[in-house]
C-alpha cells in the first residue's frame, strides 16, 4: 500500500507537517513516507534533519543498522555547524562498526575528525581507537574472528605508535593461529621479537661538539 499524495507534498513543508503526517501512519508506512520525503531534491534543512533522524530511529527498531547509518548521514547534510557534523559522523561511525562495516565506519570517523577543531582532534582520535578496540574484542568473544582480524589490521595500519602496534600484533597472532593461518602467526611472533630487540638495543651516543654544548646553555 503506497502513501497517498497529501497537502504536505508542497515545497514549503514544515517539521510539524511531517510529525502530524506520521501520527496517522502505521510503522511500515512511516518508513515509506520518510524514505519518499528524503528523495526530494528540495527540502528545508530542518525538515531533512528531522526526517533523517526519525527514519534512523525506525530502522534501528527494525534492526537495520546499515540503513540507519545511511539515514543518519543524511542528517549531516542539513546541519549548520562543524560541531553538529562531528557528533553526527561519530554516531554514524559507531553504527557502521555495529553493522560490521569497518570501511564505512573509517570514512565516517574521518569526516568527524575533519569537522573537529584542531584542539579536539587528538582526543577524538583516541576515542575512535577505543571504539575500534572495544568492538574488535567483542567480536573475539563472539567468535567472529575474521571480522575481529579485519578491525585489528585496520587499527594497525592507522597508527604509528610502536607500542600500540605491538599490542595489536599480540591480539592478531592468536587469532591467525585459531584460523589456521600458521605462517602469519609465526611471522607476527618473529616480528614482535625483532621489534623488542630493536627497542632494547642501546642507542649510539653522539659525541657533543663545542657548538652542541653551547646550544644547550
Amino acid at each position: 500500500m503506497g502513501i497517498k499524495r497529501t497537502s504536505d507534498d508542497r515545497d514549503n513543508i514544515t517539521e510539524l507537517d511531517v510529525r502530524n503526517r506520521l501520527s496517522s501512519l502505521s510503522f511500515e508506512l512511516k518508513i515509506e513516507y520518510l524514505e519518499n520525503l528524503l528523495k526530494r531534491l528540495v527540502l528545508p534543512n530542518d525538515v531533512k534533519y528531522t526526517a533523517s533522524k526519525l527514519l534512523t530511529d525506525l530502522y534501528l527498531q527494525k534492526g537495520w543498522i546499515t540503513s540507519a547509518a545511511r539515514a543518519m548521514e543524511r542528517a549531516a547534510e542539513a546541519v549548520n555547524t562543524f560541531n553538529e557534523r562531528k557528533e553526527i559522523f561519530m554516531n554514524v561511525g559507531m553504527l557502521y562498526i555495529k553493522a560490521l562495516e569497518p570501511v564505512f565506519a573509517g570514512d565516517a570517523f574521518k569526516k568527524a575528525i575533519d569537522a573537529a577543531s584542531p584542539g579536539e582532534r587528538a582526543q577524538l582520535q583516541r576515542k575512535i581507537r577505543e571504539l575500534w578496540m572495544s568492538e574488535a574484542e567483542a567480536l573475539e568473544r563472539a567468535n567472529k574472528r575474521p571480522k575481529a582480524i579485519e578491525i585489528y589490521e585496520k587499527m594497525f595500519r592507522s597508527t604509528t605508535d610502536s607500542y600500540e602496534q605491538d599490542a595489536i600484533l599480540k591480539k592478531l597472532g592468536p587469532l591467525y593461529e585459531k584460523l589456521g593461518r600458521i605462517k602469519d602467526a609465526i611471522g607476527i611472533r618473529e616480528s614482535l621479537k625483532k621489534r623488542a630487540e630493536e627497542r632494547d638495543r642501546p642507542k649510539p651516543v653522539k659525541e657533543q661538539t663545542v657548538n652542541d654544548i653551547l646550544a644547550d646553555l
